[in-house]
């Protein structure tokens, strides 16, 4: 007997754009489970946890860190980090 599952994750991909006062997250973004920041750019290093508690739906949720942007020792509760 073959199991089927079937998976309803849904992706988005972001680059939300530079202005000069950082980084602003387009209005049609949905809030996520998880997210992944892949760039080690200046501007996401500055916005760091806020800007992660926004993507992310009721501020929880998994960030995947791929560069080691994120300073750890600040955190929030309720968000899981991942690094590789």
């Amino acid at each position: 007997m073959a199991l089927r599952c079937r998976s309803r994750i849904r992706t988005q991909i972001r680059l939300p754009p530079r202005t000069n006062k950082g980084i602003t997250v387009e209005s049609d973004s949905k809030p996520a489970d998880a997210v992944v920041l892949a760039v080690a750019h200046d501007c996401y290093r500055a916005a760091g946890w806020p800007l992660m508690t926004r993507l992310l739906r009721s501020e929880r949720g998994l960030v995947i860190d791929v560069k080691g942007v994120l300073d750890l020792s600040t955190k929030p509760e309720g968000i899981d980090v991942w690094r590789l």
